[in-house]
């Protein structure tokens, strides 16, 4: 899931309109036509996506804000408004994929684990998803580059998970002797293998059954935890 800030860059700082007094309000200046084109509300979304692809085609030897600009279509003065250099970019894109649940949404925790278990099943099946693997395999070679990116987006994500199973023991959903940790490793791990194992001619398909996987996965762990009420997320149906 790409998370991104609700308030663009360009409006950041802007002030109210205050009125000023009858007398000493200034007589209306016609207004200057804008120049260039209006900015692209979606332009950072793209940039993110753009460079998700290209770091894990690429890596980070071949990331570039010229391979960027090339692959999402957007100029390099528009990305260089917006990221000072490609680190910027790079940890923008990368820390972009942090899992984030809406608990009003999916209040319950079979939901919540079909929504986890979702997305480590489908992003590795993507393009974009790509660049996880590559940032696994060059973190591990190159950790002063790359491990700072790896940890930030591993110890968010999995402290935002675990925390969801965590307040599902306070919420008497679950039986108090649950290990947060091992729910969701048992979790995402049966997830992202089952992605890993799907031949390329057979993505499409595993896209298409991904929910009714996760369905079977998520019931697995919540019988194996001791969790009433088997059923369906009915996210899949």
């Amino acid at each position: 899931m790409l998370i991104l800030g609700t308030v663009p860059r360009w409006l950041w700082g802007v002030g109210e309109n205050r009125q000023m007094p009858q007398s000493s309000k200034p007589s209306p200046q016609p207004s200057k036509p804008s120049r260039g084109r209006p900015r692209d509300p979606g332009i950072e979304t793209r940039a993110l996506k753009a460079a998700q692809r290209v770091y894990g085609r690429v890596g980070l030897a071949g990331f570039t804000f010229d391979a960027v600009a090339a692959e999402s279509g957007i100029g390099k003065p528009a990305l260089y408004r917006r990221w000072t250099s490609k680190d910027d970019l790079l940890r923008d894109a990368l820390v972009a994929y942090s899992v984030v649940i809406d608990e009003s949404v999916h209040p319950d925790l079979r939901s919540q684990l079909h929504e986890i278990a979702y997305t480590a099943l489908t992003l590795p099946l993507s393009e974009e998803g790509m660049a996880l693997t590559r940032l696994n395999v060059e973190s591990r070679a190159n950790p002063e580059a790359l491990g700072a990116y790896r940890s930030q987006l591993i110890d968010t994500t999995h402290a935002k998970t675990t925390g969801l199973v965590a307040r599902a023991i306070e919420r008497g959903e679950i039986p108090g002797d649950t290990d947060p940790d091992l729910v969701i490793e048992l979790l995402t791990g049966a997830a992202f293998i089952h992605a890993v194992r799907t031949p390329p001619d057979r993505i499409v398909e595993a896209r298409a059954e991904a929910h009714k996987y996760c369905d079977r996965v998520v019931g697995l762990v919540m019988r194996a935890i001791g969790a009433d009420a088997p059923g369906q997320s009915g996210v899949g149906a």
